[in-house]
């Protein structure tokens, strides 16, 4: 972790000068039909920082993050980015980044910064189950990003594979190389120093055989190019090609760079310019050595930018990924959470995604999207519990998959989220469009063991505005005498550090215990500071529930349901997803199943400011029948108490609600209600409240087959 914590203090010194910056409004960006899901929490029972992602031949998507010790850092996923389970331990414990890669034959190699040293490698030729691991010393203190790549030679045997490590010590950056299948690292370009400065992730491009490594230089990025020849591993010769001047003048050092190269052999770079705070590409099609370009990429709302991360894929296209927030400050200008947290969240940022289509050529075009629907950060950036860099791959289906870390829990601590491309034109110049997981979300049967924790469905209901409810169905009833722990999980906005907002990790929860009656709660998450880096999921307030065959149902109070002395102030539940876990006495242990994730926009909002919600009241008269006039009189809370009166003489109508059935709330001045009155009557009345002067307030009614609606003649509506 040393190397991560004084990357991020060099960061912040170097960014620390640059205040705000003016100039021309940002250019406008179309969405393209751009769209992405809800995200899946990668390791729901713990934090981690500065993710890496590797696709597998056979779709599966492989994931590394520092885990600070715990040597389960890698995980992966077969459903296409929707959930992830942690792989074997790997006998790694990493201090520091991480990275991953794949070769031939499915081997996945794995590499983290284990001690001031040391760089710890592991390798799994049967899908993570196990793991050979050694350990890699260097002559130095390790002092920047490692990462790996390989080369998959001319077969599809992992024994003509190459695969190449670079380590940054003493303020250089060095080569490596082992054949596939093996461990076994030497020097592979003499020995030297084939970088200096802060450096990104190692790449290989297949078309010209080119290794690429990203290194900063002044106001500009150092384009570290070596050839392999087919089957050579040893004895390279690197030369350094450098990209024009960034367009702000800014230097780039502050922010990691990246290069990726598409199917053609063009290689792009990538950065953020410190001056103007902005994300800028440039292409090369001749291995480094001449670039068109700089090409500003972000635009919109997304003014100021932080740790840009690409990937390329059909010949000219350019996906790339950023955080944005909207404002003329660059981020190391803005308020620190650890000190300020209450200023810090007017600065929310959010991840953005773009594609470049043309993107090797004059008159390229850019579509951007945030792909992510809810703030992942509040203020300054760098930040220790934020990482330096996110994390991009292709998917099985051609779409992008975007890893990031999230800190805006009530914990403010990094937690690793994978979103995928559902919709618009991808890297390899196709176009997708997938509907999103939604409530209920259905669980492949089989997928988890044994199978009292394999779910099969979750559904969220809300019946009253009070309250919420979940069920979860498994494969099988849970077993007597066995322990388990059902969880639903999701986030959703309300405070934090010193009253700040935050978007709280709350949940529904059952469990069971030999010699014990199943339990049922609600709560919210807890961790051992400072490091926070295992994750609690108490049973803090009982819940109403039962289990009924396979189905867990679990029914808690929006209002102290999850806990004491934190407010509810959203109405949409984010990030939900379904989780079992096979605990082991007071440890909380692996986690067995995961559904995908969703988001849940509850349909009756309990209000901030009462325990029976949102108030609709007022009185007056429409336009009724015959130009007569229909009056009304309305006195409804959102949790279902209060009256509708409603009479129009010249059509025979008169209601008077017994019992209010339905409060739904359509806007911050917009209801409709649901009533039974006697006789078997019915009434759906909608009301808006105009604000000041009354002149836009309005009613529509409809008792059985009477409709009536228009402006208020007379009186108002207040919906408060």
């Amino acid at each position: 972790m040393g190397s991560l914590r004084a990357a991020a203090v060099l960061a912040v010194v170097l960014l620390a000068q640059v205040g705000s910056a003016g100039g021309a409004s940002p250019p406008f960006r179309p969405t393209g039909g751009l769209a992405f899901g809800p995200a899946a929490p990668v390791d729901p029972a713990g934090t981690s920082v500065q993710a890496n992602l590797a696709l597998g031949d056979d779709g599966t998507i492989w994931l590394s993050s520092s885990t600070i010790g715990r040597t389960e850092f890698v995980h992966r996923s077969s459903d296409d980015g929707r959930s992830f389970r942690a792989a074997a331990p790997t006998g790694v414990g990493p201090q520091g980044d991480t990275a991953i890669a794949v070769g031939d034959g499915g081997i996945v190699y794995a590499a983290a910064e284990d001690s001031g040293s040391g760089i710890g490698l592991a390798l799994s030729a049967d899908g993570g189950a196990t793991w050979t691991s050694t350990r890699f010393l260097v002559a130095g203190a390790l002092d920047g990003r490692p990462s790996l790549a390989v080369d998959r030679g001319a077969t599809p045997s992992p024994a003509d594979d190459t695969v190449f490590l670079v380590v940054h010590y003493n303020g250089g950056a060095y080569l490596y190389s082992s054949p596939g299948g093996g461990l076994d690292f030497v020097t592979a370009a003499g020995g030297q120093a084939i970088g200096v400065g802060p450096c990104g992730a190692l790449v290989f491009d297949r078309v010209q055989r080119n290794l690429y490594l990203p290194c900063a230089s002044g106001v500009r990025v150092a384009a570290i190019a070596g050839h392999v020849p087919l089957g050579q591993r040893v004895g390279l010769i690197v030369r350094t090609f450098v990209t024009p001047l960034s367009p702000g003048g800014g230097r780039v050092t502050a922010i990691l760079p990246v290069v990726t190269v598409d199917a053609a052999g063009t290689v792009y770079a990538v950065w953020v310019d410190r001056n103007d705070h902005n994300v800028y590409y440039a292409a090369s099609p001749d291995g480094g050595a001449s670039w068109r370009g700089p090409v500003r990429v972000n635009g919109n709302e997304a003014r100021s930018t932080a740790l840009p991360v690409a990937v390329a894929g059909a010949p000219g296209v350019l996906a790339i990924a950023w955080l944005g927030a909207d404002s003329s400050l660059a981020a190391a200008a803005m308020p620190a959470f650890s000190a300020h947290a209450v200023e810090a969240t007017a600065f929310r940022w959010f991840g953005y995604a773009a594609v470049v289509t043309g993107a090797a050529s004059a008159g390229q075009g850019i579509v951007q999207q945030r792909f992510t629907a809810k703030p992942i950060h509040f203020g300054r950036i760098p930040d220790g519990s934020l990482g330096d860099y996110l994390a991009a791959a292709l998917g099985p289906d051609g779409g992008l998959v975007l890893a990031y870390d999230d800190t805006t829990s009530q914990h403010h601590a990094a937690h690793v989220f994978v979103t995928r491309q559902l919709a618009g034109p991808t890297p390899l110049a196709s176009s997708i469009s997938e509907p999103a997981d939604a409530n209920p979300v259905a669980d492949p049967e089989g997928d988890a063991s044994p199978p009292q924790l394999d779910l099969r469905r979750v559904e969220l209901v809300q019946d009253e505005p009070t309250r919420l409810r979940v069920l979860m169905t498994l494969a099988a009833p849970p077993a007597a005498d066995t322990s388990g722990l059902w969880l639903t999980r999701f986030q959703v906005l309300s405070t934090g550090v010193s009253g700040s907002a935050a978007y709280r990790t709350l949940y529904l929860g059952a469990a069971t215990a030999p010699g014990k009656a199943p339990s049922f709660f609600g709560g919210t998450t807890t961790c051992a500071e400072p490091s926070c880096g295992a994750i609690s999921f108490p049973a803090t307030v009982p819940a109403i529930g039962s289990i009924d065959g396979n189905t867990i149902t679990v029914d808690v109070a929006l209002e102290g349901g999850f806990g004491a002395g934190f407010p509810l102030n959203g109405d949409l539940l984010y990030n939900v997803v379904g989780l079992t876990f096979a605990p082991e006495g007071s440890v909380l242990g692996a986690d067995v199943d995961s559904t995908a994730p969703f988001d849940y926009r509850l349909e009756e909002r309990i209000g901030r400011t009462t325990s029976n919600g949102r108030h609709i009241v007022g009185s007056g008269s429409i336009r009724g029948a015959v130009a007569g006039r229909a009056t009304f009189r309305v006195n409804v809370f959102q949790a279902k108490t209060g009256q509708i009166v409603f009479s129009d003489p010249r059509a025979h109508v008169a209601f008077r609600s017994q019992r209010i059935t339905r409060v739904r709330i359509l806007g911050r001045r917009k209801a409709r209600i649901w009533a039974t009155g006697g006789n078997g009557t019915s009434c759906v009345a909608t009301f808006t409240d105009g604000g000041a002067g009354r002149r836009s307030d309005s009613v529509t009614i409809a008792v059985g087959r009477y409709r009536r609606s228009g402006p208020l003649l007379s009186g108002g509506v207040t919906i408060r």
